[in-house]
């Protein structure tokens, strides 16, 4: 099950504006906005439902919740041209997945199997339109993804 958790007003999100900020710094200001979602991987967990993931990872006033909603990002921030997604690296300690855990294991009431995966990631959805050129080079992702992570702790995936 993928869940991806968006603010329903994305200019709440101060972490967004931050990134924009980062990346503007990265491209020369050539990022126009810059919209975050908190993802989280499940697997192996089927008791975890919509409404139960909707309970556990969001704030239901401030944010909407997606669940295996593919192409739903898009619909929504149609002006991302760049995705890019942050994720803990293979043996690496993921908090926010380790505190995912422990909260569905309270809400059912039980420890879950070992079998059972949990992973969390940030994706960050780019509007390039103030870019130049139509199309990011492959280059320029890889600069602004590295500007959102840190490589020794953290992978970045590029979707253009």
């Amino acid at each position: 099950m993928r869940i991806e958790v968006v603010y329903k007003e994305p200019e709440l999100d101060g972490r967004a504006g931050r990134a924009a900020a980062e990346l503007g710094h990265v491209d020369g200001g050539a990022v126009g906005a810059v919209h975050l979602a908190d993802v989280y991987l499940l697997d192996h967990l089927p008791e975890v439902d919509g409404k139960l993931a909707t309970e556990l990872f969001s704030d239901p006033v401030a944010q909407d919740v997606l669940v295996d909603d593919e192409g739903a990002l898009l619909r929504r921030f149609p002006e991302a041209s760049l995705f890019i997604e942050i994720s803990s690296r293979a043996g690496v300690t993921d908090p926010v997945a380790l505190t995912a855990r422990k909260a569905i294991e309270t809400a059912l009431g039980h420890t879950i199997g070992a079998g059972a995966v949990v992973q969390s990631a940030r994706l960050f959805l780019v509007d390039e339109s103030a870019n130049e050129t139509d199309d990011p080079t492959p280059e320029l992702s890889r600069h602004l993804a590295g500007a959102l992570h840190n490589p020794l702790i953290q992978q970045a995936t590029v979707v253009t």
